[in-house]
């Protein structure tokens, strides 16, 4: 199983769905209202609510999680809340799981944040989408891939 936390009504859950059929997503959000569009919309895909703070799984029972924009919304709390959540994270998934993050946030400001645990994982990241940028079209986006330890 693959967690996809702070799913909303990203298009991420479909393409990741649709691009790796053998594997099973479960799509998860806080946000009831968000659920039931998507449930409504792709009736096929599990979507489950769940607050990404206080996940639902044993230690070391997950693979993989991935994310986009989760982390940035919880940072702009100000509160510690996506501390909270990647050491929930890095909690569930097994000796060797990844965490992907999917956000615009420069090297320079997530890379000090995801290293705060980096005894416990590795941390690497590349630029996802990089085109229009020098022309003001789009912003770049970069892909961070914790693995656990």
């Amino acid at each position: 199983t693959v967690l996809h936390i702070g799913c909303g009504t990203s298009a991420l859950s479909i393409q990741l769905s649709e691009a790796h059929p053998a594997l099973h997503f479960l799509h998860a959000d806080f946000s009831t209202l968000s659920l039931e569009q998507m449930r409504l919309r792709h009736p096929t895909l599990s979507w489950v609510g769940m607050d990404a703070r206080a996940l639902p799984f044993g230690d070391g029972r997950l693979a993989s999680v991935v994310e986009k924009g989760t982390m940035d919304a919880m940072l702009r709390s100000g509160e510690d809340d996506w501390l909270v959540m990647a050491r929930e994270v890095l909690r569930v998934l097994q000796p060797g799981g990844t965490f992907l993050q999917v956000t615009d946030e420069a090297p320079e400001l997530r890379l000090p944040l995801l290293e705060f645990l980096a005894p416990h994982w590795q941390v690497s990241f590349s630029v996802v989408d990089s085109e229009g940028v020098e022309e003001g079209l789009c912003y770049e986006s970069f892909l961070y891939t914790c693995r656990k330890m």
